[in-house]
């Protein structure tokens, strides 16, 4: 719709528009196709280039950061075999530019903690930001890189503070352009729904079911068990 000039939606099977839609991905397709590449051509070579950067950023901070550095090529290695990896990234999806802007973000946080220079600071929160505007899942970086901050900075509570409010700034100054164009745009006919606090326990239900079947596959020979997955 972006590359065809319909604007910043899709058309829901009712007919009616839906533009609460993470919006990093389409931009980035639709830019690439406004260059004149189809957009699975754009897709596919996004998606070559994505896998480079992010086998990068998966070895680096062994290279970079710990006392083995040598764990960086049996690390590329690995993920450059993964078969998760190599699923995620040969779709069209928005997986690929999240996993890259998501470690980018952490890479730089790691990389601030080593030494405390305010551009890592800054790069780490604007990578996450535009993260968490790829996937909406991406503002998890928000907490963890203040609850980071806070815990591993060295020096006095004035520093932890500081440092916290500039990632915290910086993060949210990277989602500002969507936010600001979803105020004026957004989808009134279908609203947000707001959280069921009054029954958290119920409302939380597909969080609880769905961490029970990731901790469940991890189980060796866990499909011939003859146990109640959830118990």
């Amino acid at each position: 719709n972006l590359a065809a000039g319909a604007g910043f939606q899709v058309t829901r099977p009712s007919g009616e528009a839906a533009t609460l839609i993470a919006p990093v991905y389409p931009l980035l397709l639709a830019g690439l196709s406004r260059l004149g590449l189809p957009i699975l051509s754009a897709a596919r070579w996004l998606n070559i280039l994505l896998a480079g950067i992010f086998v990068f950023l998966m070895g680096f901070p062994f290279y970079r950061l710990s006392r083995t550095p040598w764990l960086a090529i049996p690390v590329s290695l690995l993920i450059v075999a993964f078969p998760v990896i190599l699923d995620l990234f040969s779709g069209m999806m928005t997986e690929p530019v999240y996993l890259v802007l998501n470690y980018a973000g952490l890479s730089f946080l790691c990389l601030y903690l080593q030494g405390e220079k305010r551009p890592f600071l800054a790069a780490a929160a604007i990578f996450g930001g535009l993260a968490a505007i790829t996937r909406f899942i991406g503002i998890a970086l928000l907490p963890l890189g203040v609850i980071t901050l806070f815990v591993f900075v060295q020096g006095k509570l004035r520093r932890k503070v500081l440092d916290s409010l500039v990632f915290a700034g910086l993060f949210v100054a990277a989602t500002l352009p969507w936010d600001i164009w979803y105020y004026f745009h957004r989808d009134t006919s279908a609203p947000l729904e707001r959280p069921g606090w009054t029954n958290p326990w119920d409302y939380l239900q597909p969080v609880r079911s769905g961490l029970v079947n990731v901790l469940w596959d991890w189980i060796p020979f866990h499909a011939s068990l003859p146990v109640d997955r959830y118990l």
